[in-house]
């Protein structure tokens, strides 16, 4: 009898093994990281505030029912960061990701905390610019354009602003034949023609009104600033505008067909040291004109003090948000090594002495031993310096009872 009782035992044991095991598996087969990027949203903004973070979305690790993981899209989650009773200045904040799907479980955000730039919202105008892009059909030029309206109220922080060129409505006329009048959303950009974010236009959206003309021999080419001279030693040409930028030219056929720009005069920046803006008139070869009587374009040539470089020791570190019961008693390394850009007048002689580091400790608790990684963020700098490179990666820091 107790062989056969062994003998059941065993077959229990199997049964219920296997039990586990598929209950383990199952298990682990409900958790994932959710394919998508979820974008991250900022709640409790104080009025005629910008908050701008140093990343724009996380990604999730969820546990959820396989047939759960077929219904759900990017939609059904939603990643904030609560900044109420934050005003000016830089923090690290959580970053809290929930579901609208109660049946999906939030495992880990990655990265569960960003780092929060809040400054107070400015308000200028702007000129608004067309960026056509491609070329009418062949045999059609553009021989005329409106903007409405052609200046736009541009609401922003400081350093966004710091970092705008110019505002365009980018205007697609590859193969166009015909008028049109169309409606564009415009788009800030850089000196390096890179979109900006984190500014808003009144209105959002401009018309632009094009005028098509049909004819044998006409093209639309660009038109390229003839600069000669070398600027003040010391300085730089940062960038270089032309508006216009494009010209409808007519003239002897094999000339309009081997024309891709029409030259300005040449522009001496011999010795200058500050921004050119000048009229300048355009030099069209013998045998073409202008189709639409265009003889000069403004030209802004940008000059900017050169810059050089230079390595930092920062020992200015400050710890904000720290709770009253609590301060650091021991920071390693004591200097944190950067590389810094400046105008060469300016970072000759510089100590460093005027940059701080600053981190947020609000998240901290209680006393013990805490690692902070390092971004250009938590710098702040004095005016017309960057940071090239941050060598001290991370920073490790002892908190204490006071």
């Amino acid at each position: 009898m107790k062989p056969l009782e062994n003998i059941y035992i065993k077959i229990i044991c199997l049964v219920l093994a296997f039990g586990f095991w598929l209950f383990i598996s199952f298990q682990l087969g409900r958790i994932g990281t959710f394919p998508a990027d979820i974008a991250i949203d900022t709640i409790n903004v104080k009025t005629n505030y910008l908050a701008v973070l140093s990343e724009r979305s996380v990604k999730v690790k969820i546990s959820a029912q396989p047939q759960v993981w077929q219904k759900i899209s990017a939609s059904n989650f939603h990643a904030r960061v609560d900044l109420l009773g934050k005003s000016t200045g830089l923090y690290q904040l959580d970053v809290k990701v929930v579901s609208d799907n109660p049946e999906v479980q939030i495992i880990k955000i990655s990265p569960d905390k960003v780092q929060v730039n809040i400054e107070e919202i400015q308000e200028k105008q702007q000129k608004v610019e067309i960026m056509f892009d491609g070329a009418p059909a062949q045999g059609f030029a553009v021989n005329g354009y409106q903007i409405s309206p052609p200046t736009v109220v541009a609401k922003s922080s400081p350093t966004i602003f710091k970092k705008i060129s110019r505002v365009v409505a980018k205007v697609n006329i590859d193969n166009e034949k015909n008028d049109f009048s169309r409606v564009y959303r415009l788009e800030p950009l850089d000196s390096q023609n890179n979109k900006i974010d984190n500014i808003v236009f009144s209105p959002e959206e401009v018309t632009i009104s094009a005028q098509i003309g049909k004819t044998a021999n006409v093209k639309t080419v660009g038109i390229k600033a003839e600069v000669i001279g070398d600027l003040k030693p010391g300085f730089q040409v940062e960038n270089i505008s032309v508006s216009p930028s494009v010209a409808n030219i007519t003239g002897d056929p094999s000339l309009v067909f081997e024309t891709n720009f029409i030259p300005t005069q040449q522009i001496s920046i011999a010795g200058e040291s500050r921004t050119i803006e000048k009229n300048v008139a355009l030099e069209f070869p013998t045998g073409l004109s202008s189709l639409d009587n265009l003889r000069q374009v403004k030209i802004v040539i940008k000059v900017v003090e050169a810059k050089a470089e230079k390595d930092i020791a920062v020992s200015n570190i400050e710890f904000l948000n720290l709770k009253n019961n609590l301060s650091v008693s021991g920071i390693s390394p004591e200097n944190v090594q950067i590389v810094v850009s400046a105008p060469a007048s300016k970072i000759s002689g510089f100590d460093g002495s005027q940059i701080k580091l600053q981190i947020d400790a609000a998240d901290i608790g209680s006393a013990g031993e805490y690692n902070r990684q390092i971004k250009k963020e938590n710098f702040i700098l004095p005016e017309n310096f960057e940071i090239v490179s941050i060598k001290t990666e991370n920073i490790k820091f002892r908190v204490v009872v006071k």
